[in-house]
């Protein structure tokens, strides 16, 4: 409502001068020169002289002075023969300001001079509406006394009802109760009064409007599926949620539509604790979710409401609960680096270590994405650096595969093991070295990690970036003392790997370093049978130029 019709609510049509906080109102007490006429004005009127003229807005004379309260020239120009009826570019007559101002003699006068009062409104702005919606009570009376109608609407199909409801005009409220208006009617088929009045904050309005009809449905949903409770809730009205929690109304309700929130949720998302306190004491259950399995917590946890989550644990939110895709509260906070968020979790009791799918801590999962300041705080924490998930890896790992030497460099300054080997073979350097992670590797080749570390008969880290054409990274290797003539159970070693893939640089890194290039592996093949079997030229040119040479490194037994 506040999107679409709020400021046609809270200001005067388009076409007046005046709104009723600047303009005068009520029975025409106004200046000398507005009591009485002019004599040239006189002259002018008795001529009837362009009397139903328009501007540019479409407005007459008979308008202008209306809409600035003018009552002694309305009074002249309806004596002229103006016609009342008259109207301006938005469809409204001169009866529409007069009653917004309050101008009751105004609004008199120009009933009198057209008696069908309900002709004066159909596709413009109803003044009943107008009255309704500035609060001029006693206009809103006589107007009703004399045939306007409750059902008609303005824009957005706004009724009167819903008009002083969006205004907070309580005494327009109660006139408008007691000649029968329709509490459960909608503007364009989406808000009642009591909705609208949620959305814009006015708690008075709200008990008038409970008071009035007292069987007002409360539960009622616009077409969101969303209560009177809930569009408070998502508008941050504390007067309103506070008004309809006495009534009566349920802090457990949860929305009609796909989403199937509640109240609680949409506060927690925002962070406002103070409405979210006035639902727990109404009652709500903070654990409950929606569809997708956010709660509360999480809702707060996603958005970094660090005030709302230590109130939702000192309510005894269950910090456990996860939604759909298996995310926490702790991970959430993690994942989006809600730090504060993240230590008002942990402090609170949740586990620092809590596993994700696959095994995946908090620690990994930061390490991963390159989260020094999470991984940090995680640390501080106490979260354990050497864990490992279902596969064997650990937060190590993740930061080497990525690359993420600010990670390396926090891991490795709180000791974290260098050479835990994974369940397929892989080491940190391993994972640095297949990905040429140069930075990475030669850091964690400096914190002390082998360079030979594998399980038996599997790959080195030589072999890994022999396998990977990553030649920048076997020269590192190298330079650190890494056995590149190695060769694992097949009998391969780093030539023949490379010969295999067809990798002339890294060839060329193994043949300055003097590697044994006439090994056989247990097929019988060596490097050069390799790169002719699968057709590699220039590697097979390499090593025919070569292969004469006898080794300068004594090969490995394995």
């Amino acid at each position: 409502f506040s999107r679409h019709v709020s400021a046609r609510l809270s200001q005067p049509a388009s076409s007046r001068s005046r709104s009723p906080a600047t303009s005068p109102a009520g029975s025409g007490d106004h200046s000398a020169s507005a009591r009485s006429a002019p004599s040239g004005r006189s002259d002018l009127i008795a001529a009837k002289a362009g009397i139903d003229a328009q501007n540019l807005d479409g407005g007459t004379a008979l308008f202008v002075a209306a809409s600035s309260g003018h009552s002694p020239v309305v009074m002249h120009l309806i004596d002229a023969g103006a016609d009342v009826s008259r109207r301006d570019n938005n469809g409204a007559t001169a009866l529409v300001p007069a009653a917004a101002l309050g101008n009751i003699d105004v609004v008199q006068a120009l009933i009198d001079a057209k008696r069908d009062l309900a002709a004066q409104s159909p596709g413009g702005y109803p003044a009943l509406v107008e009255a309704a919606r500035f609060g001029q009570a006693e206009v809103l009376e006589t107007l009703l006394a004399h045939g306007a109608r409750l059902e008609d609407r303005g824009e957005k199909g706004v009724t009167a009802l819903i008009a002083a409801a969006a205004n907070g005009q309580v005494q327009v409220l109660n006139v408008l109760q007691r000649y029968g208006a329709q509490v459960d009617a909608r503007m364009d088929g989406r808000h009642t009064a009591l909705m609208v009045a949620a959305m814009e904050g006015h708690g008075d309005a709200i008990s008038a409007l409970i008071d009035a009809w007292p069987n007002i449905n409360l539960r009622a949903v616009n077409e969101e599926g969303l209560p009177a409770l809930m569009l408070a809730a998502r508008a941050g009205k504390a007067e309103s949620l506070q008004a309809l929690l006495r009534a009566g109304a349920d802090p457990n309700a949860r929305s009609s539509d796909a989403a199937s929130t509640t109240a609680a949720i949409l506060v927690a998302e925002q962070g406002r604790t103070d409405l979210l306190l006035a639902l727990i004491d109404a009652g709500a259950n903070v654990d409950l979710s929606n569809r997708k399995g956010i709660t509360p917590l999480i809702a707060a946890s996603y958005r970094g409401r660090a005030d709302t989550v230590s109130a939702l644990i000192k309510a005894k939110a269950d910090a456990g609960m996860r939604d759909r895709d298996g995310n926490s509260a702790l991970s959430i906070a993690a994942k989006r680096n809600h730090l504060e968020v993240l230590r008002t979790l942990i402090e609170s009791g949740v586990d620092v270590d809590e596993r994700q799918k696959g095994g995946t801590t908090l620690a990994m999962a930061a390490a991963r994405g390159g989260q020094t300041r999470v991984l940090a705080l995680l640390v501080e924490m106490e979260a354990d650096v050497n864990a490992r998930d279902d596969f064997g890896s650990t937060a190590l790992m993740q930061a080497a595969y990525k690359g993420h030497i600010g990670v390396m460099n926090v891991l490795v300054g709180k000791r974290a093991a260098l050479n835990v080997v994974a369940r397929n073979g892989d080491t940190a350097l391993m994972i640095a070295a297949r990905e040429g992670h140069l930075a990475v590797l030669s850091g964690l080749i400096e914190a002390g990690a082998g360079v030979d570390v594998r399980l038996p008969g599997r790959l080195t880290a030589a072999m890994v970036a022999a396998q990977a054409g990553q030649d920048k990274a076997l020269s590192e290797l190298i330079r650190a003392g890494a056995d590149f003539n190695a060769f694992d159970d097949k009998g391969d070693t780093a030539a023949m790997i490379a010969a295999r893939g067809g990798h002339v640089d890294v060839m060329k890194e193994l043949i300055a370093a003097r590697a044994d290039l006439d090994a056989n592996n247990l097929d019988g093949e060596t490097a050069a049978s390799i790169a002719r079997k699968k057709r590699h030229g220039e590697v097979l040119a390499l090593l025919q130029g070569e292969s004469i040479n006898p080794p300068a490194v004594q090969s490995s037994t394995g």
